[in-house]
């Protein structure tokens, strides 16, 4: 297995013997502080309001449409994803708030069996023990509300913000590709697009012509480049793994049964943000980044989908590519062996299509 395979497998097997510390399809996974830094820039690890929604207020929403176009996985059915919040956001005309206070939840999730006997209290050294392992892999507390720690200007009001529904992509190709859809809440492809500085678009990275069956996809994991001085891909902490920034589309692959989780550190919107994965040092630069694997059922979903949805916020006028990268974290791997199925270069190579988006005044 060529380079791009291995940090990832290697990630699954320490993984799927932590399943609480990935973050999986339960409750909401990841909150603290992190010590390790990789990349050179630094961010501010504090946000402004709280625990935003899509709107800026209260708890997350709900990603509401799985993308699938050959009915094969979820379709059209509503999915109780929480998304990704949007940094100190204005509500837009028609957008939904969030009631006040409420909790955030995963109405989705499989609950766990009781365990009919009572489990031994641990010592304060092994509870310390305990609370260090699962910071260093989630990025902190599963437990805790989602938070955006990038540092961000507030969105103005009267931007746009993409709703959080999901789209059939309908894409079209002979085989396997990666395919950046610049609105993932319309249906098609959009390759090209024009937005305002302040707005908020919400990406989708398709997958298309999945197998099924035996070979369904079992893990995948990509590296996502973009232009950090014109767009900014927030992180996140707190909440679960599988709907951080990127955002996993759960509901396309099976849904909570078929048992998914996003691989430690947990989804990021940049590389170079203090204890996530390792970017590329070069503050100029985003590089987003995601992985996830299921020892489950996933034999549902295959086809053309929506993997996960990388959440921008504009910053500044210009253009920027938005690529599926050739990384050691980018791959598709199938079946229960993990074979690998395609990546952007390495041991089975398939086409990886970017887009561009430009910023104006």
């Amino acid at each position: 297995m060529k380079k791009w395979g291995i940090t990832l497998i290697a990630t699954i097997c320490v993984a799927s013997s932590l399943a609480v510390a990935c973050g999986g399809g339960g409750e909401d996974d990841d909150n603290g502080d992190e010590t390790t830094t990789s990349g050179t820039r630094t961010a501010t690890r504090t946000s402004g309001t709280g625990t935003p929604d899509a709107d800026g207020t209260g708890t997350p929403g709900a990603d509401e449409t799985a993308g699938t176009t050959d009915g094969t996985a979820a379709s059209g059915t509503p999915a109780q994803n929480s998304g990704t919040p949007v940094p100190n956001a204005t509500t837009a005309p028609g957008q939904p708030t969030a009631a006040a206070g409420t909790t955030p939840t995963n109405p989705g999730a499989t609950p766990a069996a009781a365990d009919p006997e009572t489990p031994p209290t641990p010592s304060d050294e092994e509870r310390a023990v305990n609370e260090e392992v699962d910071e260093a892999l989630t990025g902190g507390d599963p437990n805790s509300p989602p938070e955006v720690v990038t540092d961000l200007p507030p969105v103005p009001a009267g931007a746009t913000i993409d709703p959080r529904t999901i789209a059939p992509p309908n894409a079209t190709a002979g085989g396997i590709e990666w395919i950046v859809d610049l609105n993932a809440s319309e249906p098609g492809i959009q390759t090209s697009r024009s937005v305002k500085v302040g707005d908020v678009v919400r990406v989708g990275i398709v997958v298309t012509n999945l197998p099924g069956g035996s070979d369904a996809l079992s893990a995948f994991g990509m590296a996502v480049g973009y232009d950090y001085t014109k767009i900014i891909a927030p992180s996140i902490e707190g909440g679960s793994a599988l709907a951080r920034n990127p955002d996993f589309n759960e509901a396309a692959l099976g849904g909570a049964p078929s048992g998914w989780q996003c691989m430690p550190p947990g989804p990021t919107g940049d590389g170079d943000e203090p204890g996530t994965y390792e970017g590329d040092g070069d503050p100029a630069t985003g590089q987003a980044f995601i992985g996830c694997f299921t020892a489950g059922d996933s034999s549902t979903a295959s086809g053309t989908i929506v993997l996960a949805v990388l959440q921008f916020q504009a910053v500044a006028t210009g253009t920027s590519t938005i690529e599926v990268l050739d990384h050691s974290q980018t791959g598709l791997w199938g079946g229960g062996g993990f074979a690998a199925i395609g990546g952007c270069g390495g041991e089975v190579s398939v086409p990886c299509r970017s887009a561009s988006i430009t910023v104006t005044n």
